[in-house]
């Protein structure tokens, strides 16, 4: 199966572009900060996952729905702590 260039394109830029490229930014948020951050990533997790098991769809299709339903747990951990 061949993945579609945009596709590959697609998932480059959010590799590239992501909250954990540069160090330093992870350092300079407050608690309420990272929590929202936390739950940015996790709701952006959930969108790559999702998308990803679109393109490869008959692949790991197993283990992107266990990735998936984790990446669901976090996102309601997290809602729960930021009450």
């Amino acid at each position: 199966m061949l993945v579609d260039q945009d596709d590959i394109e697609y998932f480059n830029i959010l590799l590239e572009t992501n909250i954990f490229v540069d160090v330093k930014e992870m350092t300079r948020y407050s608690r309420a900060d990272a929590l929202t951050l936390a739950e940015k990533i996790e709701k952006d997790s959930i969108l790559f996952y999702s998308h990803l098991a679109s393109v490869l769809k008959g692949l790991a299709d197993e283990e992107l729905k266990i990735i998936l339903a984790e990446e669901k747990k976090h996102l309601k951990y997290l809602d729960k702590v930021n009450i």
